[in-house]
């Protein structure tokens, strides 16, 4: 977007880089685009997916050429200022677009887990009682069935002891 037709007309209306570019506008953006240099700065790495050699473009240099040094200098600020802008807007519309991808996530991992604690809960309605974190609970209960059980049948020989004594008087 800083190279477009827009945006370089913006450029020589702002700096006044050359003394014949309101007679021929078009002319000057050709002559203005021949004059911007762009260069890629590319590092080679390791892609960790295919296990090859492979280039990455790390940083660009920006350059303006022309005759009169306040004009370059001034058409090499605008540029580099355009593409640092366009760099900030670039960042920013990623951030806000992986925001709303994780929000998005977000919302179906809550719906989700909302699902599967009421599948959950149905369940534990199911079963109550059977569960394993009962376990401990259920144990102890067993147990103290087992000794009623063992206390009543203890009671219970006894009275069959005294009635036998009873009858037998």
């Amino acid at each position: 977007a800083v190279l477009s037709d827009k945006s370089l007309t913006q450029l020589l209306a702002k700096e006044q880089l050359y003394e014949d570019q309101a007679e021929d506008p078009k002319s000057a953006i050709q002559r203005l685009r021949k004059d911007i240099g762009v260069d890629m700065v590319t590092v080679p790495i390791l892609d960790p997916e295919s296990g090859r050699g492979r280039e990455v473009v790390t940083a660009f240099t920006v350059s303006y050429d022309n005759r009169d040094p306040q004009r370059a200098y001034r058409g090499a600020a605008w540029l580099t200022q355009a593409f640092l802008e366009g760099n900030r807007e670039d960042r920013r519309n990623y951030a806000s677009g992986t925001a709303k991808f994780f929000a998005t996530e977000a919302e179906r991992m809550r719906k989700r887990v909302a699902e599967l604690e009421g599948k959950l809960a149905e369940f534990k309605s199911k079963h109550v009682g059977q569960l394993p974190e009962l376990n401990d609970l259920n144990m102890s209960s067993m147990d103290r069935t087992e000794n009623e059980i063992n206390s009543v049948e203890t009671q219970l020989q006894g009275l069959r002891r005294e009635r036998v004594f009873l009858v037998a008087r």
